[in-house]
Parts: structure tokens; C-alpha cells; sequence
């Protein structure tokens, strides 16, 4: 049941209870990943002064210290990590919590919640938009997709970006990579990238 790196305690009525692992490797959606390779690849942009990254639903949430767009840090992820090692969601934050002998307290991570929704809603303009809203209301499972909504901030991850690239093949018959989904999340950039794909 248990492999070289799992931590365990035994509990008082005898039983050993897994409390996780001793070198930060997670499981997602199959695969194993070390966090610390993660954050070590967002830590590469520059305007990321720190960054933790930890496990939320089967899918990896960043938490960051700086003053770098989450979006920006997403797509510099997908430049060098695999899809399924690039954090569905990054969450910025002005100061971690640290335990009494300064290191960073990672059971004090918050949950990153839903993106804020609170602006007015705005139409998708033009075929593609439209037809990557609806793509995005069924994955998604979202009634409401507004242009300026974020695939990952809404829950997306690398399988949902799978299915989003090859409804966007079979519909539109582009030749649209997976970390184009990566590189442009927000759903008004990757409507313009895959218009400017159709038109080419």
C-alpha cells in the first residue's frame, strides 16, 4: 500500500493513517509530479518572487508572491512543463504564511475559489467566439462564458483542454496545438489566435 517517500502515523487504537508524502510528490489525473519542479519552472519568469504550489481536486493550483499576471505565468509554464504539470489555476497572493522557524506554511494555503464574476456579463462577438463559449459552457459545465473569462481560472486542466482542441479541430478544421489552449486562456485571445490560424 505504501512506497518509499509516503508518511504515515499510527494512531492511537494501532492503525497507520497516510498523512501524505516527505518529497512533495503529488498524483494527477495518473501522473506523478513533483511540486517542486513546478515551482521551480514558474519561478523562471521574472516577475515571480515566490511561489507554492500545491494540490487542490486533482488539479494543481500556484500560488504566487509578485507582480506577474496569472496568465502570463500560465503561459510561461506551458513553454516548459508538460500540460498535465501546468497549474490549472494561479492564484496571486501578497504574503505566505510561515511556520515558527520561517519556512513556508503550506496548510495555511487557501482555497483558491472561484474567480470573481461580479462584472457586467458581455456577448461573444463573432463565430468563433460563440462557438468556443458554447465548447466551454459544456466542458466547463458553466451556464454563462463571457469573453474575458479565463479556461482555467473556470476549472479547466489538461484534459479539458484536450477536448477543447479537438472540438475546435473537428468544427472549425484548424490545426490548433494543446498549449495554444495554455497560451492563450483568456477566451477573447484564443478566439483572435484561432482567427488569425483560419485566416493564414
Amino acid at each position: 500500500m505504501y512506497r518509499t517517500g509516503d508518511l504515515a502515523r499510527r494512531r492511537a487504537d494501532g492503525a497507520l493513517e497516510y498523512v501524505g508524502r516527505a518529497d512533495g510528490q503529488v498524483k494527477v489525473r495518473g501522473y506523478r509530479v513533483e511540486l517542486g519542479e513546478v515551482e521551480a519552472a514558474l519561478c523562471g519568469h521574472p516577475g515571480v518572487a515566490e511561489v507554492a504550489v500545491a494540490l487542490r481536486e486533482d488539479a494543481l493550483v500556484a500560488y504566487v508572491r509578485g507582480d506577474a499576471d496569472p496568465d502570463e505565468i500560465t503561459a510561461h509554464a506551458a513553454k516548459t512543463l508538460p500540460p498535465y504539470m501546468v497549474p490549472s489555476q494561479v492564484v496571486p497572493v501578497a504574503e505566505f504564511a510561515r511556520t515558527v522557524n520561517g519556512k513556508l506554511d503550506r496548510s495555511a494555503l487557501p482555497e483558491p475559489g472561484e474567480a470573481q464574476r461580479d462584472t457586467p456579463a458581455e456577448d461573444l462577438v463573432g463565430p468563433v467566439e460563440q462557438m468556443i463559449g458554447e465548447v466551454w459552457s459544456q466542458v466547463l459545465r458553466k451556464p454563462t462564458i463571457r469573453p474575458d473569462d479565463n479556461f482555467f481560472k473556470l476549472g479547466g486542466h489538461s484534459l479539458l483542454a484536450i477536448k477543447l482542441v479537438a472540438r475546435v479541430r473537428a468544427d472549425l478544421r484548424v490545426a490548433l496545438p494543446v498549449k495554444a489552449a495554455y497560451q492563450h486562456p483568456r477566451l477573447r485571445d484564443l478566439a483572435r489566435h484561432i482567427e488569425s490560424l483560419l485566416a493564414a
